[in-house]
C-alpha cells in the first residue's frame, strides 16, 4: 500500500500492487487525515505518523507488526522515491537492512533519536544501504 499525492488536497492510497502501472492497482481516496498531535516532538521526525480514514474499505490482508525489539534482526524497507538522478521508479524498490539497537542508534546520531517513537535500522559501519532517496517509512 502506498500513499500518493493527487489533485485532491487529501491525496489517496494505492493498494493491490507494488507496480504503479499495474492493472491490479486500486486507488482509494482519503476522507480524513489525522497527524500525530506531537509530530516533531521532542525532536525532529519524532512521532512521524498519520492515521488515514479512507473513503472506502480496502481489500487487503493486514500484516502483523512485532512489538518486541528482540525479534528484529533484518528489516525490509521499500519505496518509490527519487532514485538519485531525479527519476522515480514505477515498481517499488526494497532492501533489507539490519536492526540497530536504541543505544547504538543514539550513539551514532546523538540528539537525533527518540527511542520512544523511532526505530533505527541500517549498516552503521558501511552505510549507503537504502531503497530510494527521500521516501522513508514505507
Amino acid at each position: 500500500m502506498s500513499l500518493r499525492r493527487s489533485r485532491s488536497t487529501r491525496g489517496g492510497v494505492d493498494s493491490g500492487s507494488v507496480d504503479l502501472e499495474s492493472d491490479d492497482l486500486v486507488e482509494t481516496g482519503v476522507e480524513e487525515v489525522h497527524i500525530a498531535h506531537d509530530y516533531n516532538e521532542p525532536i525532529d521526525s519524532a512521532n512521524d505518523w498519520a492515521l488515514l480514514l479512507l473513503e472506502e474499505d480496502l481489500d487487503v490482508e493486514p500484516i502483523d507488526l512485532a512489538v518486541d525489539p528482540a525479534v528484529y534482526d533484518v528489516l525490509e524497507t521499500a519505496g518509490w522515491g527519487d532514485l538519485g538522478d531525479g527519476t522515480f521508479p514505477t515498481v517499488a524498490r526494497w532492501v533489507e537492512v539490519p536492526f540497530v539497537t536504541d543505544a547504538d542508534c543514539q550513539a551514532a546520531y546523538p540528539g537525533e533519536v527518540d527511542a520512544q517513537t523511532m526505530l533505527c535500522a541500517g549498516d552503521l559501519d558501511n552505510g549507503a544501504t537504502d531503497d530510494v532517496l527521500e521516501d522513508w517509512g514505507v
